[in-house]
């Protein structure tokens, strides 16, 4: 019988490599389910709510129910991993009133817009205001799948 006999030193090595493999992915979970969006809410602004989409993906549908207020904001939604026809993102006002959400932004030159669709798919936009009349920018990779309510 043949019986190898593995040093401490080569035990750490394979256990700090399975550490770090464990840990090298994404530390936080998926997004799923409801989140709100204002002073008080899950997410203080659009720019929080977003970026963890972006970073975070979603694991199920999200609705970010929005506080009533006027945002002045500008953002960029990204290939959100995860999204598909049965895991959506929706983001609507919590009152069903459009009148009681505006989001807004001081326009630049070069910066003409309010949010940027780059690469997202599955997004919907309901019961809000924006400011202005050109407020998405879709870049040239946009699929069909945004919708404005």
């Amino acid at each position: 019988m043949y019986c190898r006999v593995i040093s401490k030193k080569s035990r750490f090595l394979v256990l700090a490599g399975i550490l770090i493999f464990l840990i090298s992915g994404n530390l936080y979970a998926q997004l799923s389910g409801t989140f709100t969006i204002g002073s008080g809410g899950t997410y203080a602004s659009f720019t929080d709510a977003v970026s963890a989409l972006n970073s975070q993906g979603v694991s199920g549908s999200v609705v970010f129910n929005v506080l009533t207020g006027v945002y002045d904001e500008q953002f960029e939604i990204g290939t959100i991993n995860g999204v598909s026809g049965s895991n959506r993102v929706s983001f609507q006002a919590q009152t069903g009133n459009a009148a009681d959400v505006t989001l807004q932004f001081s326009q630049t030159a070069g910066a003409n817009y309010i949010i940027r669709m780059n690469g997202s798919d599955y997004i919907t936009f309901q019961n809000f205001d924006f400011a202005y009349k050109v407020f998405i920018i879709l870049s040239y990779e946009q699929k069909s799948y945004i919708k404005y309510i």
